[in-house]
């Protein structure tokens, strides 16, 4: 991956986003999230806002991404910080992920 790229995708119903962190070489800021609201109706109200399948499938996508990043030779961290505020858009309520 070039150093200096930013690589997302997002839309109404998720987002991921791939950027380089400035500060340093060769670490990266990953974040994804979902729309709790756009998932519910989906669901037709079989499951509490928290445990949706939705939120599931999101928690084994970053599982995912870890692994990918350990079979290259990246050190994966949790984050406990706001690192990913600025990306998460502002409409509705969205569950976040980030590593």
């Amino acid at each position: 991956m070039n150093e200096h790229k930013t690589c997302e995708y997002i839309n109404d119903f998720l987002f991921f986003i791939l950027r380089p962190v400035s500060s340093s070489d060769n670490t990266y800021l990953y974040c994804s999230g979902i729309n709790i609201d756009r998932f519910l109706p989906i669901t037709k109200g079989r499951h509490r806002p928290m445990s949706n399948p939705a939120i599931r499938g999101l928690q084994l996508v970053n599982l995912g991404v870890r692994a990918l990043a350990l079979e290259h030779g990246a050190i994966p961290e949790t984050l406990h910080g706001n690192e990913c505020a600025g990306m998460i858009p502002s409409n509705d309520s969205w569950s976040a992920e980030h590593l």
